[in-house]
């Protein structure tokens, strides 16, 4: 994966590594304990995939299992900018 002219644009190869997918990103920095953080490193070396590209990975997975909330929360803030 690489960082296109830092514009904040990730081009990242599907699995063949033949074709790239141009999504917009956010740098956000974290903390993670000693633990998570050497369990991560070793899914690195094991899968080849970076260490970013398995954070959100792990995160679209949580939002996923969170869906309906994220569907219920996104209407009440429809609402909200419409009763302005």
């Amino acid at each position: 994966m690489n960082l296109k002219g830092g514009t904040g644009v990730l081009l990242t190869p599907y699995t063949t590594g033949e074709y790239y997918n141009v999504m917009p990103m956010r740098k956000t920095a974290i903390f993670l304990p000693e633990d998570q953080s050497e369990k991560l490193q070793l899914l690195v070396e094991l899968t080849g995939a970076a260490q970013s590209e398995l954070i959100r990975r792990a995160i679209e997975a949580y939002l996923e299992t969170r869906a309906p909330e994220i569907a219920e929360a996104k209407k009440a803030q429809k609402g909200k900018h419409r009763g302005k």
